[in-house]
């Protein structure tokens, strides 16, 4: 199971795979950290494991302690673009300064 909340502007589908593949390789639990908020902004678990999902502040940690609390091994998985989520204005102001446009495209009405 993988579990990606829906607030990650920038993930790819290579950020998916490394995800994928680096929990299978080693049948662990994968975690990505939100770079800044102490979050958990990715959580691949194994289908032979039982891990409970704790989402929201400081998650990373609470992730990493029932991990060991558990004898579950976890790896910290670096998918790039998955460390910025969208949870604070700075958050949305640094998603512009990584791509200039970002807040107008965001706003903007589509047509269907």
């Amino acid at each position: 199971m993988i579990c990606i909340p829906g607030d990650l502007p920038f993930v790819t589908v290579s950020d998916i795979d490394m995800v994928i593949d680096e929990v299978s390789a080693k049948e662990t639990v994968g975690l990505v950290s939100s770079l800044s908020d102490g979050g958990t902004n990715c959580l691949a678990i194994p289908s032979d494991n039982y891990f409970q999902p704790s989402f929201g502040l400081n998650s990373f940690e609470r992730h990493q302690v029932q991990g060991i609390k558990r004898g579950i091994e976890t790896i910290v998985i670096d998918a790039a673009g998955m460390f910025l989520d969208v949870d604070t204005e700075v958050d949305l102001k640094e998603c512009e300064n990584i791509e200039p446009g970002f807040m107008d495209r965001l706003g903007a009405i589509v047509d269907n």
